[in-house]
């Protein structure tokens, strides 16, 4: 599995993989079985915190056709996963 993340993601968000991951095995997912890159716009502003555990993941699983993308586009996502999926 490769995970890709851009955009001046500090240490935090960098972690988000392995939050996810764990939360997607709690949870009964898998992890895509593709490369997962994710660049986190703008690039020129810095990224902190693990309140993007979770639009992380929508995303992941909205790219991987898990869940409709048209059904989440209107909403604003923000919040931090624990190892076991709940929020």
């Amino acid at each position: 599995m490769r995970f890709f993340l851009f955009g001046l993601p500090d240490v935090a968000v960098k972690e988000s993989q392995q939050r996810i991951e764990s939360a997607f095995r709690s949870l009964g997912h898998h992890w895509p079985g593709k490369q997962v890159v994710i660049n986190m716009a703008p690039a020129d502003i810095r990224k902190e915190g693990s309140s993007y555990d979770l639009p992380l993941a929508v995303g992941i699983l909205a790219a991987d056709e898990k869940i409709v993308q048209k059904e989440i586009e209107s909403f604003i996502i923000m919040g931090e996963l624990s190892l076991d999926g709940s929020l």
